[in-house]
């Protein structure tokens, strides 16, 4: 299996609902990475925009029953990013500028995993290697129109998003597998993207002038710690 434009597909796909009770969870779960996938991987869209405002409702009951310091947080942030308005592309152009002023800039951040933990801050370093090598050891490869490397925030995300949204599916007919995906995913946010993305997040929200990265951010870095305590309560069972 390719993983490639991982975020565009996960917004796009419908999977049918088997359990809606054990579904929705997971399904919710890889709501919330696909949009942090989608933002990080793009300027944001019109169709980011509508994936967003169009999700608030369930990922905002999601939030509300998780009892976590994080959950305001995530709701508040989720909020404000639904109050966006996208009618045009003139609506469109301060978020794209924002986009432009952090990860195409060369004073921007780059949000790369080797470039945090590697010991020279370079890419393709030996936290990519070990990326790639994690990816393969669940079948998956990048798609070669994936112009990311495989280390990039948006594909570390991507591959959550897709994770949760497979074990969704999975978790009414096959729920052995369905456990089995979220020990992956428990082990790729320990191993990976808990060990980088909250400093990357902190350094967007130490920024000035990107007020919609800001909120991506302060998402993203409230929501690992939460998912974390989830996949660790069902794992704990």
């Amino acid at each position: 299996m390719k993983l490639h434009d991982m975020a565009p597909c996960v917004i796009t796909c419908h999977i049918p609902r088997t359990d809606p009770d054990t579904f929705c969870m997971d399904e919710t779960r890889g709501i919330v990475y696909s949009l942090l996938s989608a933002a990080f991987r793009d300027e944001p869209s019109q169709k980011l925009i509508d994936y967003i405002k169009s999700n608030t409702d369930q990922v905002i009951d999601f939030f509300n029953s998780h009892n976590e310091p994080q959950s305001a947080r995530c709701i508040q942030s989720w909020k404000q990013l639904a109050g966006y308005q996208a009618h045009d592309s003139e609506d469109l152009l301060p978020l794209r500028k924002e986009f432009g002023l952090l990860f195409l800039n060369p004073r921007g951040v780059n949000p790369f995993e080797s470039v945090y933990r590697s010991f020279k801050k370079q890419l393709m370093d030996k936290p990519w290697v070990q990326v790639k090598n994690f990816y393969q050891s669940t079948g998956m490869i990048k798609g070669d129109d994936e112009e990311h490397l495989e280390d990039h925030a948006s594909v570390e995300l991507g591959f959550m998003a897709h994770l949760a949204l497979v074990s969704a599916h999975a978790s009414a007919e096959q729920p052995g597998a369905a456990l089995n995906l979220l020990k992956i995913q428990e082990d790729f946010l320990t191993q990976h993207l808990l060990c980088w993305l909250p400093d990357l997040c902190r350094d967007i929200q130490a920024r000035d002038s990107v007020p919609f990265y800001h909120t991506v951010a302060r998402i993203c870095e409230n929501w690992l710690g939460m998912d974390h305590k989830y996949l660790r309560h069902f794992l704990d069972q």
